[in-house]
Order: C-alpha cells, then structure tokens, then sequence
C-alpha cells in the first residue's frame, strides 16, 4: 500500500468563544487519478468548552483509511488565548489624619464565561500609604498581582483621601506687669 498522510490543522481561539472547526489536510502521492477523497472516516476532536483551558491542546486525529493506502495521523495544536481582560478596581478610601487605616478592598468587573465567578482572580495585593505617612491629601492605593488562569487582568489603582485632623487651638497665655517694667 502506498503511504499518505492526515495531518490535523493547527487552530486557535479566544478562551470562552466559539469553538473552530476542525480541519484536516491530506497530504501524499495518489495514484491512477485517485484524489485525497479516498480517505473515509476522518475523526477530529479537541478540549471544547470550559476543558479549553489558555494554553495549547491536541486535536487527534483518528479513523481515515484508503483501500490501496496506509494513512499515517498527525495530531495538531488548538491554541487557546486567555479571554479579554478581568479588572481589579482599588476602592476609594478616606480617614482622619491620625485615625486608623481603613482596611483596603477591591472591586472586580468583566465578562466571565463557563459559569467561572470572580473567584478565578487570585494573588490581588493592595498597597498604600499608612500610619504617619498618611498625611492629609489624596496617597494612591496600589492593585499588585492578581492572576487568572484563563483571563487577563488589569489593575486600577485608587485614591486614600487624608483629611486634616481635628482643629488644635493655640491659646496665648495670660501676663501680667507693672507699667513701665519688661
């Protein structure tokens, strides 16, 4: 029997968009006029839906055979993208000089897919200005980390509002003298 090949095509997709179809290319010398369409029964399959994790996975080849041919199967990659972007939003903050640090928050927001929540978004780190360096005015409130296996992540930073404490009163003391003395 002469040899020919099914090769899977390569394919790519976004995480949580439709699935490609899947395609296969024959390759090899025919002979006496016949065409690639004498290999029947080609099967293609891959991870689909949530399986389609972001990275890459094999599509497999099975089935195919030729009277007069060996069909020799080459599996091919189904590379898959992480989705648009989650966002990690720093929550805006406020204190008195001198008061305690509020406790830092974030906010998440983003099209999720397969039933995914925004519990997929681990390692989020906030950072800002505390204690005495927290001095009245507005201190950037830092998103740092924050991953996704499937996702992207963007971070949005915040605003730690300081107001002034509350008003200190300077009070002249009382003298007293004899006209004329220092």
């Amino acid at each position: 029997a002469a040899a020919l090949t099914v090769t899977a095509d390569d394919k790519g997709k976004v995480y949580g968009a439709n699935e490609p179809a899947l395609t296969s290319t024959p390759t090899g010398i025919l002979f006496y006029g016949d065409a690639y369409s004498v290999i029947s029964g080609v099967s293609l399959s891959t991870a689909t839906g949530a399986a389609a994790t972001a990275g890459t996975h094999a599509i497999t080849v099975s089935g195919g055979t030729a009277a007069n041919y060996d069909v020799t199967r080459v599996n091919g990659l189904l590379t898959v993208e992480k989705a648009a972007a989650l966002t990690v939003t720093a929550v805006d903050k406020g204190k008195v000089y001198g008061a305690a640090d509020p406790v830092l928050t974030y906010t998440s927001s983003g099209e999720l897919f397969y039933g995914n929540d925004y519990s997929v978004i681990t390692g989020v780190s906030l950072n800002t200005v505390i204690d005495g360096a927290a001095t009245a005015g507005t201190h950037a409130i830092t998103v740092s980390g924050g991953t996704a296996a499937n996702y992207n992540v963007t971070h949005v930073p915040g605003t730690l509002t300081v107001s002034k404490a509350a008003a200190l009163t300077v009070t002249a003391d009382d003298k007293g003298k004899v006209y004329g003395a220092n």
